[in-house]
């Protein structure tokens, strides 16, 4: 009877020991997979942003963790599911910041805590020790069911950012809320692009100059809205061109802009255009030369509008009467301009020039802000900085009319420029 027992009780420890043995290989097995996971996830995150969404495959993404395609598809069976999980995370991460944000007690401070904890991320981010976000610009190129699940996470963004510019006397959103919140957004994030110039432990102070030309915009006491009125410019691009040629360029730069540079295919394009893919090759030699003769085309835009403005009498003037234009310009018959951001999904060869050309693009807006701040006309601000916003205010310009629907070129100014020039808070914006 007492061998018995001692039988059992043996048994039973063994049982328990391989059931113990199962759980730790269990749990190791569960630990590889979920650093494996998360090693295509940052993988994917880093060639989404070099090459966009549609530019990479899955087979990209295994070649770059050391597995087969087969082996990521086990993780993720498309390239749009992949491309939804790092479009989900970077969101939760945003969304995570603006909740930090909503529990101060006012708009301004809720703004200054959402630019700092965003400048943080990016600098726990490039010192490697942070999530890597993926760039939201490239959203409208997911298609089916992924496309609904990331356009609700980022509808659901949008709200809990509007909500932080709410008060007491104005408790409910309208157009010029929902305006206002796209900028915000729009400004926030654009920060990821241009904020590696500084060194990661000046982040934070760079974020506190960002929120200073936001909050306070450009305007100094005594300066008068709205700015001097821009003449129409005579574009230099149209001098040899054909209204036809230019109907070419500017549906291009909008399937571009929807879909970035790899997922505007020329079938795309040619059915905004409403001519068959034999008269598009008729018209272009390739899609990459028309993208090309695209960005040129936005590169003169930009140039001759901020030439034109030289002759303005302040650099206040200067400034807004370029800033005004170039708004209106985005959303009439003749826009839109190409978003900068398209640029990283080109041949690394061309790639160097053209952001190489945007970025003394959007660094001559530094010229008018300088030449205010002389003047008196234009209170003091960094310079670099507020460079940096007006033009991710300009680019961003496009998306205006998703979240105020039937947006006039009055109205962007209005509701959209002026918030930044005059000041995000002030009575007068």
């Amino acid at each position: 009877m007492a061998g018995s027992k001692e039988t059992a009780q043996r048994r039973s420890e063994e049982d328990l020991g391989t059931a113990a043995t199962k759980a730790v290989r269990q749990t190791r097995t569960k630990r590889r997979s979920e650093e494996r996971r998360r090693a295509i996830l940052t993988a994917a995150v880093r060639l989404f942003n070099e090459k966009g969404l549609r530019g990479t495959t899955l087979s990209d993404v295994g070649q770059a963790v050391g597995l087969s395609t087969n082996s990521i598809c086990y993780y993720f069976r498309k390239k749009d599911d992949l491309a939804a999980a790092c479009f989900i995370e970077t969101i939760s991460v945003i969304r995570a910041i603006v909740a930090e944000a909503a529990r101060e007690a006012f708009p301004e401070t809720r703004i200054r805590r959402l630019a700092s904890g965003f400048a943080r991320q990016l600098a726990h981010e490039a010192e490697g020790g942070g999530q890597k976000l993926v760039g939201i610009y490239d959203l409208r190129a997911l298609e089916g069911t992924q496309s609904e699940v990331v356009s609700a996470a980022y509808n659901d963004l949008f709200r809990e950012v509007r909500a932080l510019l709410l008060t007491a006397e104005h408790p409910k959103p309208n157009r010029q809320f929902n305006a206002r919140a796209h900028l915000l957004i729009s400004l926030v994030h654009s920060m990821r692009i241009w904020i590696g110039r500084y060194a990661t432990n000046d982040y934070e102070r760079v974020a506190e100059h960002f929120c200073d030309v936001l909050i306070g915009g450009f305007i100094a006491p005594g300066a008068s809205w709205p700015p001097a009125a821009l003449a129409p410019v005579n574009w230099s691009f149209e001098e040899d061109s054909t209204s036809s040629r230019d109907a070419f360029l500017r549906a291009a730069t909008q399937t571009i802009n929807d879909f970035g540079f790899s997922g505007a295919s020329v079938d795309k394009i040619s059915m905004r255009l409403q001519v068959t893919k034999g008269a598009f090759y008729h018209y272009n030699e390739s899609k990459e030369g028309l993208f090309s003769e695209c960005a040129v085309r936005t590169f003169a835009i930009l140039s001759d509008v901020q030439n034109e403005a030289r002759s303005q009498s302040t650099g206040w003037n200067e400034l807004g009467s370029a800033i005004s234009y170039l708004v209106a310009f985005q959303l009439s018959e003749r826009g839109p301009l190409l978003r900068a951001t398209a640029l990283s999904a080109l041949p690394a060869e061309d790639r160097a020039h053209m952001i190489d050309a945007t970025n003394k693009l959007s660094e001559r807006f530094v010229y008018p802000i300088v030449r205010g701040i002389a003047d008196g006309s234009i209170r003091p601000v960094h310079p670099v900085v507020g460079s940096h916003l007006v033009s991710a205010m300009i680019y961003a310009a496009t998306e205006l009319p998703l979240w105020v629907r039937e947006t006039t070129s009055e109205e962007a100014i209005e509701f959209y420029a002026k918030p930044l020039l005059a000041g995000f808070l002030s009575p007068n914006a």
